[in-house]
């Protein structure tokens, strides 16, 4: 499965009410199709307002690389990686969602050279295995830059930039 060169652009909901935010892009490995989505490719898509970005669940071997996500306020996800196993993140430009990309689950999955800004927590990792997150630039997460829990074995944390990350007072 190739995504790749799409603009999709979802429009904010009425002033004042909870609105559904859909997944831009959602990779969802279906064993009846003879897991299709795995080795996916997510690249150079632009997803603006108030969507859940890329969404990659329980596949293999994906990439999303080089897209623009930008939530406008209101984006739940940039990128979220559930459940995968080798998945690669990489040079993706992120802003103005809750979260900017979240692991859940996964195993030797890679973060590299991301641009995560003005979200509330810029990279969150959830029970992951042998991990890397190295050469993101991560600036005004309100929660916190990177935030890891439960993480296990060989996690490599390197060369990331934070900057103005971590004030969470400005929640309150």
């Amino acid at each position: 499965v190739n995504v790749i060169d799409n603009t999709l652009e979802a429009k904010p909901g009425k002033e004042g009410t909870l609105a559904p935010v859909p997944a831009g892009i959602y990779c969802l490995a279906q064993a009846k199709e003879g897991r299709a989505a795995d080795y996916a490719v997510v690249l150079n898509n632009r997803l603006l307002g108030p969507q859940s970005g890329v969404v990659v669940s329980r596949v293999d071997g994906a990439t999303v690389a080089t897209n623009r996500i930008d939530g406008g306020g209101s984006g739940w996800y940039g990128v979220l990686v559930d459940d995968c196993r080798d998945t690669c993140v990489r040079e993706n430009d992120i802003e103005e969602v809750w979260f900017g990309v979240q692991l859940i689950e996964g195993e030797r999955n890679r973060l590299i050279a991301n641009r995560i800004r003005r979200t509330l927590l810029g990279v969150g990792a959830l029970q992951e295995a042998d991990m890397e997150v190295s050469g993101n630039t991560l600036l005004a997460c309100i929660m916190g830059g990177i935030g890891l829990l439960w993480v296990s074995r060989a996690t490599a944390v390197l060369d990331n930039r934070i900057m103005n990350c971590g004030y969470a007072g400005a929640l309150t």
